[in-house]
């Protein structure tokens, strides 16, 4: 507050619109890198060109797996679910689950428990996970992280593998849209 009884929103507002500029550059030249590979790949169907561009884009996502903690708590989420079963005996389809207040994972959540949501494989993956992982944190959020990248790795093969067998003028370009 200031000394008048007025808080200091503009200068709060201010300062929040000085920490996007950088992360709105960052993105702004990310989309000038896509399109001029959109434009240099047009009609290039070699399959050097295909391999560099999965090549970058599996870099780009292997970078994901080692950078800090994002603004998403859905990793803690996961960890939950798989938790409930793997670590407590219950179901995390169930309305009402109690967490010890010192689980390491329940600590990071920042939500009061709601039921999963996810589907049953998701769930029974989620539940492998927290068993091999135990209470490791870090090493949770690096397995889930690894899934998600393997998953996205494995749906680009088979955009690649569409486009080349029903647009292969195209499937270069499919790949750096999709990676």
């Amino acid at each position: 507050l200031q000394g008048d009884g007025s808080s200091d929103v503009c200068s709060s507002d201010l300062s929040a619109m000085r920490a996007a500029v950088p992360f709105i550059v960052v993105c702004a030249a990310l989309f000038a890198v896509y399109a001029k590979m959109l434009c240099a790949l047009r009609g290039d169907q070699s399959r050097a060109a295909h391999r560099i561009v999965f090549a970058a884009g599996a870099v780009a996502m292997l970078s994901y797996a080692l950078s800090p903690v994002m603004f998403s708590s859905d990793v803690f989420a996961y960890a939950m679910y798989g938790r409930a079963a793997s670590v407590y005996g219950g179901s995390p389809y169930s309305a009402m689950r109690h967490f010890p207040a010192d689980d390491p994972f329940y600590v990071q959540c920042r939500f009061d428990y709601i039921p999963s949501w996810y589907g049953p494989v998701w769930t029974f993956i989620s539940e492998g996970v927290t068993w091999l992982t135990g209470d490791q944190l870090g090493v949770t959020v690096l397995v889930f992280r690894l899934i998600a990248i393997g998953c996205a790795l494995g749906a680009a093969g088979l955009i690649w593998a569409c486009l080349r067998k029903y647009s292969p003028e195209n499937s270069a370009r499919g790949l750096v849209l999709f990676l």
